[in-house]
């Protein structure tokens, strides 16, 4: 059996190593630790990169699965293969407002999602400017410089008070993607650990 390998993001992986585990796909706690980039474990080759690089290296080759965020692949837009939702790290990609109503005209928008924001407001036909952060969105509210945010929430009970809800873009959740080439030539591993994700998924619904 030929080698596959994954790209996983940087950063907690324990909710998709638990699944992968209770799958039976060997995928060992010591990711979640680890400060190399490529782990060898089995027939898998795991390498950590970055969230938003996870589907670049699927597309050109360089890893042929990887599983990362929706609001990743929004986002970045590669020619990949969206293959499962792992239904892991579920959250929300929200619009909020520093005001109790957002303004139709002329907003500025503090984000790490300038395309996902672009299309949102367009499509709302709102002109808006987006200023990218990486961080601290709240700040943007707290220091007058953003009328909105584009960003991530777990539990809408959980805003701060200089922040109103505005409208959802979309549900957020881990997907498991893959090359498309790798799809062809790999097509027996890769749908083997595909099936078994996905009727551990199913029997937890």
């Amino acid at each position: 059996m030929s080698l596959l390998r994954c790209a996983l993001p940087k950063g907690n992986n324990k909710a998709i190593s638990k699944l992968f585990n209770q799958a039976g796909i060997p995928m060992s706690a010591i990711i979640d630790e680890s400060r190399q980039y490529k782990i060898h474990i089995s027939d898998f080759e795991f390498i950590l990169v970055k969230p938003k690089d996870v589907p670049t290296f699927v597309e050109f080759g360089a890893a042929d699965i990887g599983i990362v965020g929706k609001d990743v692949l929004l986002e970045v837009k590669k020619e990949i293969i969206e293959l499962l939702d792992l239904k892991t790290n579920e959250t929300e990609l929200v619009i909020l407002s520093s005001k109790d109503e957002l303004e139709t005209v002329n907003i500025d928008v503090a984000t790490s999602y300038p395309n996902i924001s672009t299309e949102y407001f367009k499509n709302k036909g709102i002109h808006a400017k987006n200023i990218i952060l990486n961080g601290n969105l709240n700040l943007a509210f707290e220091l007058q410089f953003a009328d909105a945010i584009v960003d991530l929430i777990t539990n809408k009970q959980d805003l701060q008070s200089n922040s109103t809800f505005v409208d959802t873009i979309c549900k957020v959740s881990d997907r498991l993607i893959v090359n498309r080439a790798s799809y062809i030539l790999k097509n027996a591993q890769i749908e083997s650990i595909s099936s078994k994700l996905r009727k551990l998924i199913d029997n937890k619904a």
